[in-house]
């Protein structure tokens, strides 16, 4: 999956670790929405390095989204016909970046 807005990027961008979790979820809707999904899960988001948010840490966000699998679904019934994906992200949280 290709992220067109990275939801790594938007949290390591934002001011405080709440506001990056509000800025990652929106960017993960975009990108699942880009594609045609709806109603994904919420990323999972991992600091890496320090500190969230701190200069030079890094930022890793994983999103899994369970995929319906064509016809599989009504011969195996239930949830079986699904397969999940993930795509992850790590994004370096700027050393020089100005914080409010």
């Amino acid at each position: 999956m290709h992220w067109s807005a990275s939801p790594a990027r938007a949290f390591a961008r934002a001011d405080t670790p709440d506001d990056g979790q509000l800025r990652a979820e929106a960017a993960a809707r975009l990108a699942l929405a880009d594609q045609g999904l709806r109603d994904g899960p919420a990323p999972s988001i991992a600091c890496v390095g320090g500190e969230c948010l701190a200069p030079g840490s890094r930022v890793r966000v994983t999103l899994t989204y369970r995929v319906h699998l064509p016809l599989v679904g009504s011969l195996l019934g239930g949830d079986r016909g699904t397969v999940p994906v993930s795509a992850s992200h790590t994004e370096f949280v700027d050393r020089f970046q100005a914080r409010r």
